[in-house]
């Protein structure tokens, strides 16, 4: 439980007249700070100052969860197709996010006005949270592929073989088909390309495809495209 409930009692007995109010952590944080919440009062009595002002602050776990967007995001870190190696962790580590209550506050401040500025404690969650867990999504994706490098590192290298040979095979592919001696022009060389990833290249080719779509738009492999001239060209030499 927040720590606020520890001293709700304190309150109560010094009949200090309270409000709940809704204070940006930034205005508030302008402030005084003090230690705790003893040496508040303290002061409080002190200025002979009897009203408490205490706001709730809460997280969220959408800033903590693993998701297809957090992929996105942090795409360029890591091979997309390492996934499956480290699903499980991420899959055990937002069921540990999500047994968390985000609907109990993470902090509480606790205020007075003294000649127009803020004095307050900030009142954390007492270990409720388990603070390794509570990390950035990004953050937390970047610690489990690290953890899971080894690994990751042997698949990727698997990876680059298989791809090798499933551009030889579309090498033969495009060698072979008599169609493609007709596209004389760069354009239609392009359409082939388009042609050959949307109709010709089924799940079996699924990595050497990942790495060759891009985030341009629908249609457009650069790298594709490349390796289809670069094929015309080795046909011209000959």
């Amino acid at each position: 439980m927040i720590l606020f409930d520890k001293i709700k009692k304190e309150i109560e007995k010094k009949k200090y007249k309270v409000y709940e109010v809704n204070l940006a952590l930034e205005v508030v944080k302008n402030g005084i700070q003090f230690e705790n919440f003893e040496k508040l009062q303290n002061f409080m009595s002190d200025q002979n100052i009897n009203t408490i002002f205490f706001s709730k602050y809460y997280d969220s776990y959408e800033n903590y969860v693993i998701t297809e967007e957090t992929f996105r995001n942090a795409r360029s870190y890591f091979d997309y197709n390492i996934i499956d190696i480290i699903s499980d962790d991420i899959d055990k580590y937002n069921q540990e996010i999500l047994k968390i209550d985000f609907n109990k506050p993470c902090s509480v401040v606790i205020s007075c006005v003294f000649q127009g500025q803020y004095c307050f404690v900030c009142l954390e969650d007492d270990k409720s949270f388990d603070e390794d867990k509570l990390i950035g999504a990004e953050e937390k994706l970047y610690e489990i592929i690290e953890k899971n490098k080894m690994n990751i590192d042997k698949q990727e290298n698997e990876n680059k073989k298989i791809i090798e040979n499933l551009k030889e095979e579309v090498r033969e592919k495009i060698l072979k088909d008599e169609k493609f001696l007709l596209c004389t022009t760069k354009q239609l060389r392009k359409n082939y390309t388009r042609t050959l990833f949307k109709e010709k290249l089924g799940n079996h080719y699924k990595l050497l495809k990942d790495i060759w779509t891009t985030d341009a738009p629908v249609g457009v492999y650069t790298d594709a495209i490349d390796f289809v001239e670069m094929i015309w060209k080795e046909i011209k030499q000959n």
